[in-house]
């Protein structure tokens, strides 16, 4: 309490202090000692008349009662003074009031109001010619912003308070930063300029912009007064822990096959928490350590602040992260396990009045303790969570914060759902009797665990608080199932894809109490509905399966990209006047596989349901990469693999497929990296008989169908040793061939060896539309954006900044580009999902359509193969995958590249005419 009130009483003396340093006419007159009283006597709750009319005194009431930690009515005298200051057009006092007003208000939870108090203040402040106080107040308001979820806005308003010339976060990086931070440095006067810099790290974590961030916060670390330290410690390790998640997360999403994704125990149950059976990867263990050091300090040096306390909750949480994974010398799980039950008994959140952050801690400390029971293998204690719940529960009723209330209700639902999945684990644990609402049977916990959800979705309507509502679609989607009511779980499924539809980017930036994994929120909703929609065989339910999946697809292109797809302007593919010969959609359900087949020509949808096991699938996987190795590629290992497939993916649609014209696969992340045109029928490949496109969607981007009068390429490419080639990078001594068999065939523009920058790639984008654009040069296609990139003469371009340089012709030309070429380079090996660096550097292009490589393939076939694919490109109506056929065709016919290593790589993505 102490704390508090000083930290209350040194935000408003430094407001009086900037009204001195900008030597203002207005002066404030009282509230210098205001917050220094030590004792009052008790206020009854009627307001005496000679008080309700005096502000002053008013101001002293509700500091009174916020010493009392009674912060309700505290917000009640602070809005009755702010009232009578303004009706006396005493401003400067109005103002001071209305800022300290809008603290009390964002630390019970009410964003919105203070966000109102502190515009107002702000805009009274302008008018007095205060700046250090209008910054103050632009700070507030982005913290305000951000907890709404209004991360843009937060951003923006950051920028300003900073004095940031720089339209938008999305564009800054870390290049940027260092440059701004060189004119605008950070010093550690006065006070709230650090807070804003680092508000400004917070807003760049929530938005996915994590390495921004860490640059950010160890800048102002190093930078920090005694009063802001704690806070930026706090920050700083938040920013470590999660870029260990992050590192953790695209590791596991790397290394696994859809087929076993995620445990499926810990997709289902919220509280649930269950062993992983990989390995944490040494980077995401590198930057928890840092994490851990960060919050370590903060509870060593600052341990009677509610920041150590937090601290210490976050801490928690991260050693309970580390010990689900295997045991290593790096990752010594019984150590963490030991650390985190030392530091439960040490974590005490208090008895104060409630507010927003205590109700959170309160919540997910009970849910680490669950947790460290169920990974040190003890029984759960239900009484003490289900009461410490029910305490948070209560605490939300007081201050009427329905955000609040509806998490804590909503994960008492989920404990008594994973109650239910315990009671049927253990059938022979003997029943407790009956207290604090603990149901004895799964069928009752169900029941508990549905009225529960209910309730909680109540107070989160998906239409006002959709970060939250959408969990609590899923949980009751979960229980329905559970229950056996199957079209009830469709529905409240189906309701929980809507909200997610309509927030899906904003769910990437979620406040940290209540933030989520892609891996362990997002997608496991979209793989329950498919699951439950391709257990009927209605055809609506059939193309509702297809529908959801492309979403998933797009859902985690956005994670990967973190930018929301525009898909307004759409054209489904069956719509187009040259439909393909038939759409396959394969979709990876657990244990099985499900390939929907429709002809456009027939108007026919058909369906094969496959029960392939984990580890037959993963094997047919594994040994079709052999077809990427040099070293392998003349074993014909691939053929049993390939007919595999083609068995499984074709072979029963063979008599209604038409004989010719072109498959499109919509395949999800693990397939896309499948090179479709070896797929073998024991006779043929697939590619002897049709031309192939690879999407994510049934739907097509920029239909723009605006055809080039002049096919004109950009043509950009390094066959010498480049500054930038590191890892023994081979120099590619055939791409001079390359880019002159192609430079005969369309006009062109070269950028080539020391041409090749990134700003002469920007230059020559801007000055030309042209159709085609043409880089043969090393590069890698991953589902890590940091690890997906081209290399220019002096450095890598990685996927972001090929956006910004791009992002130029989308804004200039109504054309798109026609095609886009990614010669030599090649998916990271290892990575199962690679193929969606493919797709993101397709959708950051615009471009109509993509041809990339799937693994690097020898130098001189690949520039014998782009000679030929530009000579039929030129031919008259030849579509793009058509064109990539011919070639194809041609190598199996050469004896010298007619293995399926030199030919099948060669992908398609987008558009194929």
């Amino acid at each position: 309490m102490a704390r508090k009130r000083y930290l209350f009483y040194v935000a408003v003396q430094s407001l009086i202090d900037g009204y001195l340093k900008m030597r203002s006419k207005f002066i404030a007159i009282f509230l210098t000692t205001i917050f220094l009283i030590v004792g009052m006597s008790a206020v009854f709750s009627q307001t005496p008349v000679s008080i309700s009319n005096n502000p002053q005194l008013l101001v002293k009431q509700g500091e009174y009662f916020y010493r009392q930690q009674q912060l309700s009515t505290a917000i009640e005298y602070f809005q009755k003074a702010a009232k009578i200051f303004a009706e006396k057009k005493d401003k400067p006092n109005q103002a001071i009031t209305l800022t300290n007003l809008g603290r009390l208000q964002f630390e019970l939870g009410k964003a919105n109001d203070a966000l109102n108090n502190w515009q107002t203040a702000e805009t009274i402040y302008l008018q007095l010619g205060d700046e250090i106080a209008v910054t103050r107040n632009q700070i507030y308001q982005a913290s305000a912003l951000q907890k709404l979820g209004l991360l843009s806005r937060a951003c923006g308003i950051l920028l300003q308070s900073l004095e940031i010339e720089q339209k938008s976060c999305d564009d800054l990086t870390t290049k940027k930063l260092e440059t701004i931070l060189q004119q605008n440095k950070i010093h550690p006067e006065p006070d709230i300029l650090l807070t804003g810099w680092r508000s400004l790290g917070n807003v760049l974590r929530a938005t996915g912009k994590l390495n921004e961030s860490r640059y950010i916060l160890e800048t102002v670390a190093k930078n920090n007064s005694p009063s802001t330290q704690p806070g930026t410690l706090l920050s700083l390790a938040n920013t470590y822990m999660s870029l260990g998640n992050l590192k953790r997360d695209r590791f596991l999403a790397s290394k696994a096959s859809n087929l076993n994704l995620t445990a499926s125990q810990q997709d289902n149950y919220r509280w649930g928490c269950f062993q992983n059976n990989n390995l944490l990867p040494l980077e995401a263990i590198k930057e928890y350590k840092n994490a851990e050091s960060k919050y370590r300090e903060a509870i060593e040096n600052y341990s009677t602040t509610p920041i150590a306390t937090k601290a210490k909750i976050n801490l928690l949480n991260l050693l309970l992260s580390r010990s689900k994974f295997k045991s290593t010398d790096n990752n010594d799980t019984n150590n963490l396990l030991s650390q985190a039950n030392s530091l439960l008994s040490d974590i005490n959140i208090g008895n104060s009045s409630p507010n927003q952050n205590q109700i959170y801690n309160q919540i997910n400390l009970a849910k680490s303790r669950n947790c460290l029971t169920q990974l040190t293998n003890n029984k759960p204690n239900w009484e003490n969570r289900i009461k410490e719940l029910s305490s948070a529960e209560s605490q939300a009723e007081i201050i009427k914060d329905d955000i609040a209330k509806s998490y804590a209700i909503g994960n008492l639902g989920s404990l008594y759902e994973y109650r239910a999945w315990w009671l049927n684990q253990n059938l022979n644990q003997s029943k407790n009797s009956s207290k604090n609402n603990l149901c004895q049977t799964a069928e009752t916990c169900l029941n508990k665990a549905y009225k529960s959800t209910q309730q909680a979705l109540y107070f989160a309507q998906p239409t006002k608080q959709p970060f939250i509502a959408y969990q609590w679609q899923s949980q009751l989607g979960h229980i329905l199932e559970e229950q056996g009511k199957k079209d009830n779980a469709i529905t409240a499924y189906n309701k929980a894809i809507n909200t997610l539809e309509s927030v899906r980017y904003n769910l990437l930036t979620t406040d940290s109490d209540v933030q989520f994994s892609f891996l362990e929120n997002v997608e496991p909703v979209y793989r329950r509905l498919l699951d439950l929609l391709l257990q009927t065989k209605a055809n609506d339910k059939i193309l509702r399966a297809t529908e959801v999946s492309e979403s998933l697809q797009l859902a985690e292109l956005e994670n990967l990209l973190r930018c929301r797809l525009d898909t307004a302007q759409t054209v489904a593919i069956s719509k187009l006047e040259q439909p393909p010969a038939a759409i396959i959609h394969p979709i990876i359900i657990q244990n099985r596989i499900e390939v929907i087949a429709r002809i456009p020509s027939s108007n026919k949808l058909l369906r094969e349901q496959l029960d392939i096991s984990q580890k037959d699938f993963n094997d047919v996987l594994y040994n079709l990469e052999n077809l990427r190795s040099s070293d392998k590629f003349d074993e014909g290992t691939y053929i049993e693999p390939a007919q595999q497939l083609y068995n499984w993916l074709i072979k029963p649609f063979e008599n209604d497929l038409p004989k010719e014209g072109t498959l499109v696969f919509i395949v999800d992340s693990t397939l896309q990296s499948v090179p479709f045109a070896a797929l073998y029928d024991g006779e043929e490949y697939l590619v002897q008989k049709y031309s192939i496109a690879v999407n994510v969607a049934s739907k097509l981007l920029n239909q723009r169908n605006l055809k080039p009068k002049q096919r004109s390429a950009l043509l950009v490419g390094i066959s010498g040793k480049a500054k930038s080639f590191i890892n023994k990078l081979p120099q590619l001594f055939h791409v001079e061939d390359e880019l002159a068999g192609i430079e005969k065939t369309v006009s062109n523009q070269i950028l080539k060896n020391e041409q090749f920058t990134s700003a002469a790639l920007s230059k020559q984008i801007a000055a030309k539309d042209y159709p085609f654009i043409h880089l043969a040069t090393h590069g890698q296609f991953s589902s890590n954006r940091e690890k997906t990139y081209i290399y220019a003469w002096h450095n890598k371009i990685k996927l972001d900044e090929l956006d910004r340089l791009l992002r130029t012709r989308r804004d200039n030309s109504a054309q798109p580009i026609e095609l886009l070429v990614l010669s030599a380079c090649e998916t990271a090996k290892g990575d199962k999902r690679a193929a969606l660096g493919i797709a993101g550097v397709a959708l950051k292009a615009e471009a109509r359509s993509t041809v990339a490589s799937l693994w690097k393939v020898n130098d001189e076939s690949t520039a014998d193969f782009m000679k030929q694919f530009y000579q039929e490109l030129n031919k008259p109506n030849m579509t793009k995958a058509e064109a990539l056929r011919k070639v194809q065709m041609n190598f199996l016919d050469n004896p010298k590249y007619n293995h399926p290593y030199h030919w099948a790589p060669f992908i398609l993505v987008g558009n194929w005419a």
